[in-house]
């Protein structure tokens, strides 16, 4: 869940934002690695 800082605003955003998580990892019920890496999330502001 994203939420923003103390003291800004919804004015204060940029018109879009990227977020890219490093060193994601994720195992499935077998225990091998499902290489998901660091894909970038894309969130746009709807006014």
């Amino acid at each position: 869940m994203l939420s923003l800082k103390s003291g800004l605003t919804y004015d204060d955003l940029p018109d879009s934002i990227v977020i890219r998580l490093r060193n994601l990892i994720a195992i499935d019920p077998d225990g091998n690695d499902l290489h998901i890496g660091s894909e970038p999330s894309y969130f746009i502001k709807i006014k």
